[in-house]
Order: C-alpha cells, then sequence, then structure tokens
C-alpha cells in the first residue's frame, strides 16, 4: 500500500485498515478463484484437433467441422449503376436541419451484376425473385434515420435507448437478451416494479422500442441501427461478457473508499 506525505501516520494506518476491511475475505482465503482465463483462437484450434490416428481427416477443399471462418465470401452481386436521389427536406427537418439552403443526395443502384453468370438484374428483378444483394444502409443514411428516430423519442426515452445501443453486438442484434438487460437498466435505475407486473412492464418498454424503430422484432435491431462485422465463433461467445461495461458495480452506501475516507477525515479533526 503506497503511503502519501501529505497525510498523517495515523490516519494513513486507518485507511489502510479500512482498505483491508474492504476486500472480500474470500479473496484472500481462495484466490485462484479470482483468476481469469482467456482462451485464444489458437487454443481453440488444439481443443478441437483430433486426438486418434483413426478420425478421418477433412480432404482438401472439404470444409472442417467446428473450423473457424477464414476470409469473407466475394460478394456474388455487384452494382454497376445507379442514380442519385434527393433527401426530402421534411426528411431533414425531421433529423434536425435548421435551415436547408443546399440539396443532400445518396446513391441508389439500379443495376446489379451477378458474377457467377454475368447476367445483369435490375431492381424489379432482385425483388420479383426475392435476391439478397447484400446492399445496406449507407453512413448518410443511417445518420439521418438515427437522427430522425432520436428526435422522437421523449426526454424519458432516450437514456433507455442509450442503454441498449450501447449493448449492440457485431451481428445485427445485443449482446444479451432483450428481457435481461430491461432487468439489468430496472436495477440500475432503482425502478421497483412489482413481481406480477414485471412481465407487463418488459413488454411495454419492447413495444416502445419497436414503436421507435429502435427495434425491428425481440432479437434484431432496425437496418440503420444494426452494427455487421466478421466475428469468430470465438469472440460470439465473448460479446455477453461486455456487458460489464455497461454496469459499473457500487459499494453499499457508506462503504465506499471515499465515504470511509472522509468519515475518518472527519473524526480526525474532532
Amino acid at each position: 500500500m503506497t503511503t502519501n506525505n501529505c497525510i498523517p501516520a495515523s490516519l494513513q494506518e486507518k485507511i489502510n485498515q479500512a482498505v483491508e476491511a474492504a476486500l472480500d475475505p474470500d479473496y484472500k482465503r481462495y484466490p485462484h478463484l479470482f483468476k481469469v482465463y482467456e482462451l485464444t483462437d489458437e487454443d481453440i484450434r488444439e481443443h478441437q484437433a483430433p486426438t486418434s490416428d483413426n478420425q478421418c481427416e477433412a480432404k482438401p477443399g472439404e470444409p472442417q467441422a467446428n473450423a473457424l471462418p477464414d476470409e469473407l465470401e466475394p460478394a456474388r452481386y455487384v452494382p454497376v449503376s445507379g442514380v442519385f436521389k434527393v433527401v426530402p427536406k421534411t426528411r431533414l427537418k425531421q433529423a434536425g436541419w435548421k435551415k436547408v439552403s443546399s440539396t443532400v443526395h445518396y446513391s441508389q443502384p439500379t443495376e446489379f451484376l451477378d458474377t457467377n453468370t454475368g447476367k445483369v438484374l435490375t431492381n424489379r428483378d432482385v425483388f420479383m425473385r426475392s435476391i439478397n444483394v447484400g446492399i445496406g444502409y449507407s453512413i448518410s443514411e443511417r445518420y439521418i434515420e438515427s437522427l430522425v428516430t432520436f428526435n422522437n423519442c421523449t426526454a424519458k426515452e432516450l437514456p433507455f435507448i442509450r442503454f441498449i445501443l450501447c449493448a449492440r453486438n457485431r451481428r445485427g442484434g445485443l449482446i444479451m437478451d432483450i428481457r435481461d438487460l430491461i432487468e439489468i437498466w430496472l436495477g440500475l435505475e432503482g425502478i421497483q416494479v412489482r413481481s406480477t407486473d414485471r412481465a407487463r412492464k418488459r413488454r411495454s418498454m419492447v413495444n416502445m422500442l419497436k414503436k421507435r424503430k429502435i427495434l425491428a422484432n425481440d432479437t434484431t435491431l432496425s437496418p440503420h441501427f444494426q452494427l455487421r462485422a466478421k466475428v469468430s465463433r470465438l469472440e460470439a461467445v465473448q460479446e455477453e461478457t461486455e456487458i460489464v461495461r455497461l454496469v459499473v458495480p457500487t459499494a453499499k452506501p457508506g462503504h465506499s473508499l471515499e465515504e470511509r475516507y472522509e468519515h475518518l477525515n472527519s473524526r480526525t479533526a474532532q
């Protein structure tokens, strides 16, 4: 324990005793239970490696079971032509533009090249055949849609929506079940809800997120709020642990180190 030259020795000793008393006694008695183990991709591959010579090995070119994804596959449908469209001024005002002096454009593809067949498909062909061309929202479209959504929310709804958006994973959804996130939010805000009303409260909060177009359904975010990235299986499993960024442990009232230090200070001054 480091000492501060500005603090008297007697007071420093009391502070050290308070710190020792604040530690979990199990941390001293069972330190092995508090160790954090992290598995790397190499550990996973070593665990999944064949353990017997009689096991069938995958032939070259065949997919291996439980293998982590390699490079992303190239897109099959590539946009080859498109048009520039104008964002309506009413939409810009909904997004918070006070004065719209210039025109805001966004690009929209109209034809796609099928790299497997070499055929050019129009938007009508894509729609009639229900083809997923993999073209999402542009950054500017996502930004405008997000501003419109936030401006339509009330001041009471915004903190909860901010909490939900901080719990996004990189697969278009949330790092935890929405019901668990709501329970965590209610606990953080100290909102008391009777056990007979909790299910109704959760459903009303989920319906609010759908009404504000934050959620597309109970497990998926709206397209302009989704995060998409290449994620390995190991990273997907570890995503749920990111909840610790949102939930900061707090000490019981009167038992934090700052409050104990102030209490000792007041007693010393007396």
